[in-house]
């Protein structure tokens, strides 16, 4: 009867020990996610170089516009991540701008809530969620181009 007991004991050690085991990294998960899910950290913004986009029209260059994107974020670890991955976010920004630029309708570069919800969105997907809150997009200039 004593083994058994001992063997029962042993066997709900095991269990609590992995249980804390598994809570733990399961913590440590969730902390992780809510720096860059939750409300907590002040803001902070981040700017782009300027991005230039050739817009065609009937196959040929019709103008060329200028684009200064400036992303908000959060101090810590999304304000890390954003640093870190300026040249791949503004290739994103980039590619996302220029397949709009030969669309018409509703989803166009004239739509800039529908561009800065997609950047967003994009950014997002290849960062970690919540690390980019916003995207602030200014046209800083647009020039036709001469034939």
């Amino acid at each position: 009867m004593r083994g058994g007991l001992r063997m029962i004991l042993s066997f709900l050690m095991l269990i609590c020990i992995g249980g804390g085991i598994a809570g733990g990294f399961y913590l440590i998960r969730y902390l992780e996610k809510m720096q860059f899910e939750g409300e907590g950290g002040k803001q902070a913004f981040v700017e782009l170089d300027e991005i230039n986009i050739s817009i065609i029209r009937n196959n040929f260059p019709a103008e060329i516009r200028t684009y200064k994107l400036t992303i908000e974020t959060r101090e810590g670890g999304p304000l890390r991540v954003v640093l870190e991955s300026r040249p791949r976010l503004k290739d994103i920004y980039i590619n996302t701008i220029s397949s709009l630029a030969m669309r018409a309708g509703p989803e166009n570069l004239d739509n800039s809530d529908y561009l800065r919800g997609l950047m967003v969105q994009q950014s997002n997907e290849l960062l970690s969620p919540g690390a980019v809150r916003d995207i602030f997009i200014r046209t800083l200039t647009i020039r036709p181009v001469e034939s």
